[in-house]
């Protein structure tokens, strides 16, 4: 790994998939420490010459740094299991060994088809990835009408859709563990 403006910098790897507060995202584009953590892992990139997927340790060095970067939205401490996996999005790992309905496959992650709808009704992540036009896009159709009659159907009534597991996400460790 590089070596960061800061020797109390710990570096870790994570998914480049993120959800971040507001604050988060103004720290990680304004502040001095953070751009000289991207510069590090460009130039370690460029000097290895090879990609590393920059985000990946970026994201994750970031939110897990507390002591040296306290960024609101950021980990207060490792948790020493990742109960549920990340939260951000439900994807399928061909190495998950889990069935992809639709059969295909690209870059090992299930490109979900009508027969893994049921697997993403019951998923309390933000996306879903992956859907792609030439496999059945009829999936994605159904899924984003399911979204809106859920949106319209909370906007009617006022009350959380009967499908939404508030419980779930109060009691992930990324939410209580932050700063």
């Amino acid at each position: 790994m590089p070596i960061a403006a800061s020797s109390q910098i710990t570096w870790f790897k994570g998914s480049v998939h993120v959800a971040l507060r507001r604050e988060f995202v103004n720290y990680m584009l304004n502040n001095e420490k953070a751009k000289a953590i991207l510069d590090a892992l460009r130039r370690y990139e460029h000097d290895i010459k090879q990609p590393i997927i920059a985000d990946e340790t970026f994201f994750a060095t970031l939110n897990n740094n507390p002591s040296v970067m306290p960024i609101p939205g950021a980990i207060m401490h490792m948790p020493e299991e990742h109960p549920g996996g990340f939260i951000t999005r439900a994807k399928i790992w061909q190495d998950q060994h889990y069935p992809c309905g639709s059969g295909h496959w690209r870059h090992e992650i299930c490109m979900f088809g009508v027969k893994d709808l049921p697997f993403l009704l019951q998923q309390p992540h933000f996306f879903a990835n992956k859907f792609i036009p030439s496999v059945e896009p009829l999936a994605y159709d159904v899924l984003e009408s399911w979204l809106g009659s859920k949106v319209r159907h909370e906007k009617l009534v006022g009350t959380l859709h009967s499908s939404f597991n508030s419980s779930y996400y109060r009691w992930l460790s990324s939410t209580w563990t932050r700063l």
